[in-house]
């Protein structure tokens, strides 16, 4: 018998050393742990009662008030470096080594706010009853372990309702909106699914067990996960289970499913004491594409090439935003084509990019905010993994030949998006950019 206050029993697991790992929604206790004692003999003795529950009492990691090391969630990875767990409810994720705990989202790791605000379950703010912990069914956290690259892989699947017509029924399982028709109240199944009704935040995230560190998001937002040796699968519960097989093929990059996703890294910029005016960016980026080899005796090579690049940009700061920057490859020995560049589009700005001494290099770009005072960006519905898109309403792409305001700050985000291939190696090393102090 336990008592109440540890909440609902939510699982438990083996782990090493023949130890029990009994976890609740409000603590987690450790069972028949065996104590290694080094002796004279090749052998090692073991101290303690392999019977579950039996005599030796358990190992609390913690007594808090507020709990600590519990979860919500069945999901637990089992890793060479010890076992995953998740706190949804606090915003913390765990990696138990035996009786030793390392918390990996703990405020040394630059994600302990973004746990704190998106790793507990919003849907239940609207439908307090549902069951979050069936992510094969479109809630809940699970994850992999990619043994090929050292990283964990953690998704979290949640939505909430886009209308507050939107019911949920506990019974059946089913959300539903209601319709009057000839005096009778009939009602209409909706999914989670359905972006008219629903906004995913969900996000997938991956933790890289060597540098310690919370590496990148992904776009894709699997239902199940399957872990091999150097490769795993996942999939989505559309109809009948699709899998989708990572790692395997050198010639893909940002591609799941079958569908392009976007490749986008960015960078932040600081400069000290006064505000700087930015006026070029140098990107040191190397560009690969492999060749499959021909015969089972040739090995697969990659040629480094000078005209692939990331395809979109964006600077921005607190209060201004280049826009959308569409990216072209400057055209050689055609003076006409250069003069026609840049290219104001209705939601976006084509500019030119050259490359010169292994550096890729951009400017003409300058603020195309309507106002400072409204938001830049704003939150898709499509995934938190995705975290922002630009508020096309508050820019102006018309062509201007004079009141070209500008970047200026002494912070400054340089993002840079790749997303019409996926047969391209794209390797980042440093970024560099040409400013000259502002006065004003």
């Amino acid at each position: 018998d336990f008592p109440q206050t540890f909440g609902n029993l939510i699982s438990v697991d083996g782990i090493q050393n023949k130890a029990m790992l009994v976890r609740f929604e409000n603590k987690s206790l450790l069972y028949d742990n065996l104590l290694t004692l080094d002796t004279s003999n090749p052998q090692a003795a073991y101290i303690g009662n392999s019977n579950m529950f039996k005599n030796s009492p358990p190992i609390d990691f913690a007594e808090t008030d507020l709990g600590y090391i519990v979860s919500q969630n069945k999901f637990f990875l089992k890793i060479p470096q010890g076992q995953i767990t998740v706190d949804a409810k606090r915003g913390q994720v765990f990696l138990l080594k035996g009786t030793q705990l390392e918390e990996l989202s703990s405020i040394n790791s630059g994600m302990n706010k973004f746990f704190t605000d998106h790793l507990s379950f919003k849907i239940l703010k609207y439908f307090p009853s549902v069951d979050v912990d069936n992510h094969f069914n479109g809630l809940g956290i699970h994850g992999v372990y990619d043994s090929k690259f050292d990283r964990v892989i953690i998704t979290k699947l949640d939505y909430i309702p886009l209308r507050s017509d939107v019911n949920y029924d506990k019974i059946l399982n089913q959300y539903y909106i209601e319709t009057i028709v000839g005096g009778s109240v009939i009602k209409t199944e909706v999914f989670l699914s359905d972006a008219n009704y629903f906004c995913n935040k969900s996000w997938t995230l991956s933790y890289h067990l060597n540098t310690k560190s919370w590496v990148s998001y992904h776009s894709y937002l699997p239902n199940f996960y399957i872990g091999e040796n150097n490769f795993f699968y996942s999939g989505k519960n559309i109809g009948t289970a699709e899998a989708w097989k990572h790692l395997t093929n050198i010639q893909l990059y940002n591609s799941f499913y079958g569908q392009t996703e976007p490749y986008i890294i960015e960078y932040p910029l600081s400069y000290q004491y006064q505000d700087e005016i930015v006026q070029n960016i140098k990107d040191y980026t190397k560009a690969y594409k492999y060749n499959m080899p021909s015969s089972a005796f040739e090995y697969n090579t990659k040629i480094e090439t000078n005209n692939r690049y990331f395809n979109k940009a964006i600077l921005y700061n607190g209060q201004q935003s280049s826009g959308l920057l569409e990216l072209v490859a400057k055209p050689l020995n055609n003076m006409n084509a250069y003069m026609q560049y840049p290219i104001f589009n209705a939601n976006s700005k084509t500019i030119l990019y050259t490359k010169s001494d292994n550096f890729y290099q951009y400017n003409t770009f300058w603020a195309l905010q309507v106002s400072s005072q409204e938001p830049l960006f704003s939150t898709p519905c499509t995934s938190l993994s995705d975290d922002k898109v630009i508020n096309i309403s508050n820019m102006d792409y018309v062509n201007r030949s004079f009141k070209k305001s500008p970047l200026r700050a002494k912070e400054l985000k340089i993002r840079h998006i790749l997303d019409n291939s996926s047969d391209v190696h794209l390797v980042s090393q440093f970024l560099t950019t040409t400013s000259q102090i502002s006065y004003l």
